[in-house]
């Protein structure tokens, strides 16, 4: 009988010492330190003998995560029951089953294209690091994924998910080294001129530095553009809108014009997806032209168009 023992990226795997059975001291049988996708490290990785006169080691093919790993042809492939991955690469051998729910990575890419943060326990669904579907992650504290999210973030998450543009979204959120806090309310929310909007990212402050962003989500009605639009939609587009107004570095973007063509983007990627559940354009798409120029919005729909081809070859 032997255990085996995760320690980050090092696996180690120990029995009791049959040289000497009434020792305390285990018996090391096997080494694994891995690269991040779960090739091992050829020279910081061994069996050991249990005695030197026998060649008795421990022959144990289940590896990293737990998988079983085939080493046939030199290929380091391992099963994780829907698809094989691809140690050396870091890759899946196989398109995901379930690629439309990720629309914003390769079909063949493995946890989000982030193996520090995130799982993939059978080739399917994303896990965080407790467990929980990326579509339920909730980011706060340092972007650590919370056990169990409020539905309010869950809802506001599954919706943007539905788009290239809104997944790509939340992929900003939770790459982002800075701190985020969501919340969701039916509620007409207001500026600092006392003016209604859909939603507002504030800076919080702690002892007079830098705590992390507030960001709130507001689906009352306040006759503007997106009236027209359905709850989910709403959540779908304003959570799109309102990361644009984080840059790369974490700090604030103040450009509305710019956030407004990628909620425009986001909105032609929504009513191509889901025609059924959208809006008709004539009730919307005037309110962009206005705001943006029709040439403008002519540019973003071609864009948008080109790009689905694409995907669809």
């Amino acid at each position: 009988m032997y255990l085996c023992h995760v320690f980050s990226r090092i696996r180690i795997c120990f029995t009791s010492n049959p040289s000497a059975p009434t020792s305390t001291d285990p018996k090391i049988l096997q080494q694994t330190n891995y690269y991040a996708y779960g090739l091992p490290i050829g020279h910081l990785s061994r069996s050991y003998p249990l005695s030197t006169g026998g060649a008795l080691t421990l022959a144990n093919k289940y590896q990293y995560n737990q998988k079983e790993t085939n080493d046939d042809f030199g290929l380091w492939w391992s099963d994780y029951g829907a698809r094989w991955l691809d140690l050396q690469r870091g890759v899946w051998g196989q398109i995901d089953p379930l690629t439309e729910k990720y629309v914003a990575w390769s079909g063949y890419n493995y946890g989000a294209g982030n193996p520090v943060r995130f799982i993939d326990p059978d080739g399917r669904v994303v896990l965080g690091s407790d467990g929980n579907p990326l579509e339920l992650v909730e980011i706060d504290g340092k972007n650590t994924i919370k056990g169990q999210p409020s539905e309010q973030t869950s809802e506001l998450f599954n919706a943007m998910l539905l788009t290239p543009s809104g997944t790509e979204a939340i992929s900003n959120y939770i790459n982002s080294d800075k701190e985020f806090k969501f919340s969701v309310t039916d509620e007409v929310i207001t500026d600092t001129k006392n003016d209604p909007v859909h939603a507002s990212t504030t800076a919080k402050e702690k002892d007079g530095e830098f705590s992390y962003y507030d960001v709130v989500v507001s689906t009352a009605n306040i006759d503007d553009r997106m009236d027209v639009f359905s709850r989910e939609e709403k959540l779908n587009i304003i959570g799109t809108h309102e990361e644009a107004h984080i840059n790369p570095d974490g700090s604030q973007n103040y450009d509305e014009k710019q956030a407004v063509e990628i909620e425009l983007k986001d909105r032609f990627e929504y009513s191509k997806l889901y025609p059924e559940k959208s809006a008709p354009q004539d009730s919307w798409r005037p309110k962009y032209e206005g705001f943006l120029g029709e040439k403008r919005v002519k540019k973003i729909e071609s864009e948008v168009d080109k790009s689905s081809k694409k995907e669809k070859e």
